[in-house]
């Protein structure tokens, strides 16, 4: 499903979805965010947790075109890759501006404008600092404050809230998939 949807996902000369080291980085992106958000939200992983979550990530790259043996083989070699690959970031001017545009809300109704602000602060607050300067993403002393201030809320919130209805939104889309799979509709 992934394959056939990637097909059309490709710049000549400049982009193919199914680059491998470029799937690489979005596995890598996903694995390393998730588990920043988890202990962002729920506290501190123990070495035996981040060690199966690592594992358990492999399932990023290998739906996206990346090989078992492209994925880093250790945690400690995915750590340096991580580390390595936001070196090589390089700013591009058509990313750039696809990321203003995109996280700008300013071709969005107007309703749903507050909601993407939040979406667009969290986004780039979310960010490694070197990420948001080669994106060309303005970063302000108020918004790192409105940023704290968010997380200084939210995980308290957040686990006040009981477990079925933070993962009803999980629920409803998985039972969605699996419908769509077993009757053989379209799932992407």
């Amino acid at each position: 499903l992934v394959n056939r949807m990637h097909a059309g996902v490709r710049s000549p000369g400049r982009y193919s979805a199914y680059d491998t080291d470029l799937q690489l980085w979005v596995a890598a992106t996903l694995a390393h965010n998730g588990e920043w958000f988890y202990e962002r939200v729920l506290g501190p992983l123990d070495a035996a947790s981040r060690e199966q979550i690592y594992r358990d990530s492999w399932i990023f790259g290998t739906a996206l075109q990346v090989t078992a043996d492209d994925w880093p083989q250790t945690r400690a070699a995915f750590d340096d890759y991580w580390a390595d690959a936001l070196t090589r970031l390089e700013p591009d001017p058509i990313v750039q501006d696809y990321c203003r545009r995109l996280l700008s809300g300013e071709d969005s109704p107007l309703v749903a404008r507050p909601v993407l602000a939040l979406q667009s602060l969290m986004t780039r607050g979310n960010l490694e600092p070197q990420v948001r300067e080669v994106l060309a993403l303005p970063w302000t002393p108020r918004e790192q404050r409105l940023y704290d201030l968010f997380w200084r809320v939210f995980p308290r919130v957040y686990r006040l809230v009981p477990r079925p209805l933070r993962q009803l939104h999980t629920t409803i889309i998985l039972r969605d998939l699996r419908r769509r799979l077993r009757t053989g509709k379209r799932v992407i």
